[in-house]
């Protein structure tokens, strides 16, 4: 798929899965779900298209976000909207990286820290913000 209608489709489907809690209005702090597990809702937006919950994406997924939830101070939901708004980001900049490559390289990366040590996901994912604004090399 297209890089613009990719994201394009990230947008639409995000929008489309998140869907607020409870029965009351949301305030401006409440927290936003996703109405398919999270670890669905990535392998939906990596494939473009409906995808079961018992394939092997969705089990990747959820294997890569219990290795990183483990680690964090956030929930899955809010892990996998910062991812998700982490690649689009870097989309935009021109920057090919798909869902479950960018969370396979944070995992990666998170996998230094000490077992015990929790972290925010957002201060961690930061860094992969930098992709977008390193130029690329140039040859001599």
């Amino acid at each position: 798929m297209k890089q613009s209608s990719m994201g394009l489709l990230s947008s639409l489907v995000l929008v489309a899965a998140l869907s607020a809690c409870g029965e009351k209005a949301p305030q401006p702090q409440a927290k936003q779900h996703f109405v398919k597990p999270p670890e669905q809702v990535l392998a939906v937006l990596e494939a473009g298209a409906e995808v079961d919950i018992n394939s092997p994406s969705v089990s990747r997924f959820r294997s890569l976000l219990d290795s990183v939830s483990a680690r964090c101070i956030n929930s899955r939901d809010e892990i996998t909207s910062s991812l998700i708004e982490i690649q689009t980001v870097l989309e935009q900049k021109g920057v090919n990286i798909t869902l479950s490559e960018l969370l396979e390289r944070i995992n990666t990366n998170m996998s230094d820290l000490p077992p015990e040590q929790r972290v925010d996901f957002d201060k961690v994912a930061a860094s992969f913000h930098g992709l977008a604004s390193t130029p690329p090399a140039t040859a001599n």
